[in-house]
């Protein structure tokens, strides 16, 4: 049976976006999950009222200070600082496991 070069080409072009789409990143480390705590890992971190280095930061955090996650927005996560309550939001890649 005879393939049209149509139906090739579409075919063709679906299996190099499927390939594609399956490319290993090296050296890319997603963050944490949603949901759970995660210990500040820098010296000290601004939770800001907005996922923005732009915006107003409420308090400070320091290095091994405890915080629930709620969710990922980029790369800035939306936190509560579990010893005062604090909401905000601080920069996912300096979060870690406990």
């Amino acid at each position: 049976m005879t393939l049209r070069l149509g139906t090739r080409l579409t075919m063709g072009l679906f299996l190099a976006v499927m390939l594609s789409s399956c490319a290993v990143s090296v050296g890319f480390v997603p963050p944490p999950p949603a949901g759970y705590v995660r210990v500040v890992a820098a010296e000290s971190l601004h939770v800001r009222t907005c996922p923005s280095e732009k915006c107003e930061a409420r308090t400070v955090v320091y290095n091994g200070q405890a915080l629930q996650v709620y969710e990922y927005q980029g790369n800035w996560a939306r936190i509560v600082v579990l010893d005062s309550g604090v909401p905000g939001w601080v920069e996912a890649r300096y979060l870690r496991l406990p």
